[in-house]
This record gives C-alpha cells, sequence and structure tokens, in this order.
C-alpha cells in the first residue's frame, strides 16, 4: 500500500470522525431544546382533609394544588400536581385542572379535562387507601423499598375511582380524562398506580389513545395480593400480605399524542385478569382506580440522529473496503 493511499485513507477517517462528532453535538442541542426527558407527577384523590389530602395537605385552590414531597424513607424532594376536589363526584362543573409543574419545579403548559362524566369518582382514607392515616384497622403507609420515590402517602392514599359494579357498559361506562398541551413532535411514557384495600380479587383495566393507542392492567385489590405485610396498627386481624397493590406499577410506552396535542385515559374494573388490549369496546363489572400517574415526554429520534446513523453505516462500509 502507497503512503498516499493511507494518507488519503488517514484523511477520511478523520473527516468521518468529525462530521460525527459535530452533528452528535447539534443533536443534543436540539434534544436540550424541546426539553428531553421531562417528568410530570399527578396525584389523584378526594382533597377534603378526610378521605384524602393533596401533596401539601392545603385544600386545593379550583381542584389543584402543587407542591413538593419526599417519600417516605427518601432524602430527595420531587414536585407533584394533586388533582381532585373534596366532594365525591369529580366532574362537577365541567372543570378543566392546569397550572402543573414537572418533578424539578418547572412549568408545564398541559391541562386535564373533558373527565368522563357521571363515572369519575373519588376516596381514599376512610375506603382503604395505601396510607395510615384513617381509621381503618387494616391501613399502612406505602414503602420506600417498594415504591421508591412514590411512596408518599398522601399520594397512594387516596384515588380517583370507576364504579362498573352498577350494570354500566361500553365506553360511556369508563372513567378518565383529556391531557391536552402535548407536543405532537414527542412520545409519551405513562406511569399508573390503581390501590385499594380490599379481599375481593379487582383489577383496573387503563387505555391510553393520541394518535396510536397503549393498554394495560393492574391487580389493586386482593386477598394477600401485596408485596408487605398487612400492616402493624393495632387492632389489625390480618396477618398475612396487605390486601391490596402496594408496590406493582403499570409502564405503558410510545404513546404519541394527536395533532392537537391530546391524549386520553380511559379506566374501568374487572373481577378477572384477562386482557382486554383487543376489545376496548368491553364492559366492566368491578371497580377501578387511579392513584397517581407519572407522563414523561420522550423525544423522538431526530432528523440529525438519523444522518449520525447513516454516516456509521457509511463508515464502517468505507473502513472494509479500505
Amino acid at each position: 500500500m502507497s503512503h498516499r493511499l493511507k494518507l488519503n485513507q488517514n484523511l477520511s477517517n478523520i473527516v468521518f470522525s468529525k462530521c460525527f462528532v459535530l452533528i452528535f453535538a447539534l443533536d443534543l442541542v436540539i434534544a436540550s431544546s424541546t426539553g428531553i426527558a421531562q417528568t410530570v407527577l399527578f396525584d389523584f384523590g378526594r382533597h377534603d382533609n378526610t378521605n384524602g389530602s393533596t401533596i401539601t395537605g392545603a385544600l386545593p385552590v379550583n381542584g389543584v394544588a402543587v407542591g413538593s414531597a419526599t417519600a417516605i424513607g427518601d432524602t430527595v424532594s420531587y414536585t407533584w400536581n394533586s388533582i381532585g376536589t373534596g366532594t365525591n363526584n369529580q366532574v362537577l362543573g365541567n372543570p378543566t385542572y392546569s397550572g402543573f409543574k414537572d418533578q424539578a419545579g418547572g412549568s408545564v403548559g398541559w391541562s386535564i379535562g373533558s373527565i368522563q362524566q357521571s363515572w369519575t369518582q373519588a376516596n381514599g382514607f376512610q375506603n382503604g387507601g395505601l396510607s395510615s392515616a384513617g381509621t381503618l384497622n387494616t391501613r399502612k403507609d406505602p414503602s420506600f423499598s417498594l415504591l421508591g420515590k412514590y411512596a408518599v402517602a398522601n399520594v397512594t392514599g387516596d384515588y380517583w375511582f370507576v364504579d362498573n359494579t352498577l350494570g354500566t357498559t361500553g365506553p360511556a361506562s369508563r372513567a378518565g380524562f383529556t391531557i391536552s398541551g402535548l407536543d405532537p413532535s414527542l412520545s409519551y411514557t405513562f406511569k399508573l398506580f390503581g390501590s385499594r384495600h380490599n379481599t375481593s380479587a379487582r383489577y383496573t383495566h387503563y387505555f391510553l389513545e393520541g394518535s396510536n393507542r397503549g393498554y394495560g392492567l393492574l391487580q389493586t385489590s386482593g386477598q394477600n395480593i401485596g408485596s408487605g405485610d398487612a400492616g402493624s396498627i393495632a387492632g389489625n386481624p390480618d396477618t398475612g400480605k396487605y390486601d391490596g397493590n402496594d408496590a406493582n406499577i403499570l409502564t405503558i410506552s410510545g404513546v404519541n399524542p394527536t395533532s392537537a396535542g391530546n391524549i386520553s385515559l380511559a379506566f374501568f374494573g374487572t373481577t378477572t385478569s384477562a386482557s382486554l388490549a383487543n376489545d376496548p369496546n368491553a364492559n366492566g363489572n368491578s371497580f377501578g382506580y387511579l392513584n397517581f400517574m407519572e407522563v414523561t415526554a420522550v423525544p423522538e429520534p431526530s432528523g440529525f440522529s438519523l444522518l449520525a446513523a447513516g454516516l456509521i453505516g457509511l463508515w464502517a462500509t468505507h473502513r472494509r473496503r479500505a
């Protein structure tokens, strides 16, 4: 091999390397400008300080209270958005909730509205929420070892729910709402948690819909389904595991908003664990729950990322030919 050929190959390698570094740097700049991995935490409940409390303990203003909280056993605080009035019925006046912040305290231009009429209800501490508040002798607090940063009693201890024992059928029987103000160029990952202490088996099915769909289910209630013990409240007759979900969080990834920036969440309850992923019009026959929700915005691969991938492939081909 001549010295000139070696020199040409070395120059070519340098050019490819510098192009790749430049494109990677540009991609980082663009990703940072789109708010990479922005995460928003939502707490749902009946916020009357009897059956449930906001993240701060203060009564909500226009149905929303925003504040910082630290999980039991943790040392790091995160910002939560508590949503819900002090009444059982969460659709009175057809509210739209806004003024949210992400978990780091930055403002978020999202809103939650179009709440399913009649079926979206709320309860909590006095009715089996995962918290030691209230008067039930079966109550207990969430555990950091099981739930991590989400182990906040005011978050897990109250919930929105739907009662599908009323004989309701089809999509009209769902609880749920629509998140607006999302970025259509991003994909979103949802983490959903539902829990209610009860010995009967209850499963909540969650349906997400934007320009595509996502689905998953959780067992929220049932005898000894918990990962932790039943609790140590004086007078608790249960010596087994907790009769509710105290550890499992459902993750649904890759949900894209509509062109208008909307994703809708609907949920309902059944008594069996059969998947309903292919049957969005199925009927519920039990209770369904939503205690908290985490939404994370995930940037789609940019044109620069795709160009970088192409350059890598071209460089590899060039190296083989050399």
